[in-house]
This record gives C-alpha cells, structure tokens and sequence, in this order.
C-alpha cells in the first residue's frame, strides 16, 4: 500500500478537470522534472502549478473541458501492470493521452508565456533529450 497519498480538493468540477488535464501534461511533466526531485510529486509541486481559471477565455474553458472529458474516458485505456514484491500493481500511463494533454498545454501556456509555441517546442526538445533519450 502506498504510505506517501493523500487527496487534493478542488473548488469545483470544472477546476477539478483543469486541474487533471494540466498535472497530466508535459507541461507540468517538464516542470517536475526541471524543479522537482524526479520521483515524488509533492503538495508544492501540485500547488506551484495553478490552473489559470479566472482568467480563461469561455471559448478556451469549452474547449478545455471537452478535452478533460475525452481525457477521462481514455484514461482507462492506459493501465499498465507491473510485479511489484510479488504483487501484479497497476498504475496509469497518462503519456499515453498527450495527444490531448498537448492541445490543453498550448492553451494554458496561451495565459503565461508570450510565446506558447516557442515553450511548448522547449518542452518537446526537452523531454525528447531527458526521457525518450534515456529509453534506449
């Protein structure tokens, strides 16, 4: 049983589905890796990472929540198993649906870089170097 998990609140559903969109990102993915310890996601780590919900668009919240709706019935499809002390364990590979998490990063970069594009090409260099290098 995991010792370290604890729940997260939210203001409401809408936030709560931002929220789950941003935290499964590369955005988020990328600043976890940069500024956190590469293995725990900490309470600060979740906080440092506000969903910008006041200052959304309508049209970019529509958008926003159809893809954390078609987020949410896709994450079933990303459990994978793994034995762990003898014990088949499943967790959520979410690396799977960044093909939606990727569309929902732009928009939130849209609200905290002048250049959306340009972070959001960081990122992928980024990660291509750190992660997808490392898996050879």
């Amino acid at each position: 049983m995991q010792s370290q998990v604890s729940e997260i609140g939210f203001v409401s559903e809408e936030v709560k589905k931002l929220a789950l969109l941003l935290l499964n990102g590369k955005l988020f993915f990328t600043y976890w890796l940069t500024y956190g310890d590469e293995f725990h996601v900490t309470r600060d780590d979740l906080l440092s990472m506000r969903v910008p919900y006041d200052q959304l668009r309508t049209a970019d919240k529509k958008t926003l929540l159809k893809l954390a709706d078609q987020f949410e019935k896709e994450l079933k499809y990303t459990v994978q198993y793994k034995l762990n002390a003898g014990k088949k364990v499943g967790t959520y590979n979410t690396s799977k649906l960044w093909h939606l998490t990727d569309k929902s990063d732009i928009i939130f970069l849209k609200y905290w870089a002048e250049t959306p594009e340009s972070v959001s090409n960081s990122i992928e260099n980024h990660i291509s170097q750190t992660i997808l290098s490392n898996s050879d």
